[in-house]
């Protein structure tokens, strides 16, 4: 089980179960609770927009000018995500 998953469940039985705002040592970590897991899903959106990149950039049996051009366009253009599938 990912440390992420045992924070999250953790952080869910103390506040969630007693329906009520966190007191005590829960309070305290509460913040730092949020703030990891924030860390934690800005590293999987880093992690996906990589592979989407890597995706795009490597697609078909394109040489390595071709490789360079469609980076080098990425760079250059706005595109979202939905442009790189």
């Amino acid at each position: 089980m990912k440390p992420a998953t045992i924070i999250l469940s953790l952080f869910f039985l103390v506040t969630a179960c007693s329906r009520q705002a966190p007191v005590g040592a829960a309070a305290d970590m509460e913040p730092l609770i949020r703030e990891y897991l924030v860390l934690e899903l800005s590293m999987a959106q880093h992690d996906l927009g990589k592979d989407l990149v890597r995706d795009f950039v490597e697609r078909g049996n394109a040489d390595t000018e071709e490789r360079w051009r469609r980076f080098e366009s990425l760079l250059c253009s706005p595109m979202t995500a939905g442009d790189l599938r």
